[in-house]
């Protein structure tokens, strides 16, 4: 568990998946 290339994996993922969620309720605000 002492791998911080695993952790930085990690957190890229979170990142984009954060992202993800951010443009879909944006583009779900904007449609409506």
């Amino acid at each position: 568990m002492g791998q911080p290339g695993l952790h930085l994996f990690k957190i890229l993922i979170y990142n984009n998946y954060f992202r993800d969620i951010a443009n879909h309720v944006r583009t779900k605000v904007a449609v409506s």
